[in-house]
């Protein structure tokens, strides 16, 4: 055991998360699963982004004007439809144009990219917890969820979306900490840029924004955490170009689908106040069956219910304060609970398991289980709001799934991967 210690000490908390990240990808088979063609699992979607990508790379597309290969535009004659913003698309698209196409090129990306955003998560949660051992735990969990692991190297853009939140949690939180601008102006162009890529990724944007416009009427609530948000003005200006840049390409995309009378996907809300109730009962059957399973594997989801089933017998034990700023939130979170848990629409998410949204899910899981298991061995804590406000984003709203009336499509989109050239 000693000499376990002295290994951990002399390569250091960051380089033991990276070997376990590596590991995992070797486990996992992501060397041979990078060179693969799209896989079955939602492959009329990954069809769709490999083709919006191939036609910035041929120069059929302009950034503002995206083209798919199926012809669902115009009365059949054209690809021209727009969906969630298209910068993943287009970028592959230019490094195509030097490199050649590459499908593997793109997936090593996808990997890539949530390297980082799993890093970032792990210096988010290091500085919160103050302990190596749950910043790399719970980030290493999180990058055992099934559906996570299957997009994070496909060619869809939600896991980048949820990396990019991921991301701006970590410069919130430096911002919390520090007060300076720059975090949070980081914060928020990754929450916009998440809910441009994918709109349901905005539901950490909606979080804080809430809680930003309850420190803007209610300061009192803040006295003491005074950094978590920057100076009225200067804040709200901020927010305020992100949701201009946002709102400017949604109004875009609907404009331009509503042109030429054809769209692959929707960019839309369904909130779950339109849902039926047989489509509630749907909803609740597809979580029982199915979505806990591709969330997390049942040894892990076993974990999370022993840890909760831990917090709840010991909860008088949990300190009111937590974390090395000694924040205190307990005066105005519980001000929340009764305004936002009921607009939360978690059998809309649960029911439609499209892409890697659903891994959104995951942190909150994760994130809940080492609140409960730490505060019951008395580990340092994060600052409660911030588990508070994790876990209320999710649900507030849920976009509604691609493909919804896959009836209506040509006959010949939905296996759309052989009419794409090999790459």
């Amino acid at each position: 055991m000693d000499r376990l210690m002295q290994l951990y000490r002399s390569v250091g908390p960051r380089w033991v998360f990276v070997i376990g990240f590596l590991t995992f990808s070797a486990i996992y088979e992501y060397g041979r699963v990078l060179h693969l063609r799209p896989l079955p699992m939602h492959i009329w979607r990954q069809a769709d982004c490999l083709s919006l990508t191939w036609n910035y790379y041929t120069g059929e597309a302009t950034f503002l004007k995206p083209v798919i290969h199926g012809q669902i535009a115009d009365g059949g004659e054209s690809g021209l439809s727009a969906g969630e913003f298209p910068l993943l698309y287009w970028a592959m698209g230019q490094v195509w144009k030097v490199i050649g196409p590459s499908e593997f090129a793109y997936r090593l990306f996808g990997l890539l990219f949530h390297f980082v955003a799993s890093y970032m998560l792990f210096l988010t949660l290091r500085r919160l917890l103050r302990s190596d051992f749950w910043a790399i735990g719970i980030t290493l969990l999180l990058f055992t969820s099934p559906v996570l692991l299957y997009y994070g190297v496909s060619f869809l853009t939600d896991v980048p979306a949820f990396d990019l939140a991921l991301m701006g949690w970590y410069f919130f939180v430096r911002h919390a900490e520090e007060g300076k601008r720059r975090w949070w102006i980081l914060s928020t162009a990754c929450f916009a840029l998440a809910t441009l890529l994918k709109v349901t990724a905005g539901m950490s944007f909606v979080a804080i924004i809430g809680l930003y416009l309850l420190f803007t009427v209610r300061p009192a609530w803040f006295r003491s955490i005074p950094k978590v948000f920057p100076s009225r003005v200067f804040g709200w200006a901020v927010i305020a170009i992100s949701l201009a840049g946002i709102a400017a390409w949604y109004i875009h995309a609907e404009q331009f689908n509503t042109d030429h009378a054809g769209r692959y996907t929707f960019n839309n809300l369904w909130p779950i106040w339109e849902m039926s109730p047989d489509e509630i009962d749907r909803a609740v059957t597809f979580a029982k069956r199915i979505l806990l399973f591709q969330i997390f594997d049942t040894s892990v989801l076993l974990l999370i219910g022993l840890a909760i089933i831990l917090l709840i017998v010991h909860v008088r034990e949990l300190p009111h304060t937590r974390g090395a700023a000694q924040w205190s939130v307990d005066p105005w979170r519980d001000r929340l609970y009764p305004v936002l848990v009921p607009c939360r629409g978690w059998p809309r998410l649960l029911f439609h398991q499209s892409d890697g949204r659903l891994a959104c899910s995951t942190c909150d899981l994760a994130l809940v289980a080492m609140q409960a298991t730490s505060g019951y061995l008395s580990f340092p804590m994060a600052p409660g709001w911030i588990h508070f406000a994790l876990v209320l984003q999710r649900g507030l709203c849920t976009d509604e799934p691609d493909h919804a009336e896959q009836s209506e499509q040509p006959s010949g989109e939905q296996e759309p991967v052989a009419n794409l050239p090999q790459i």
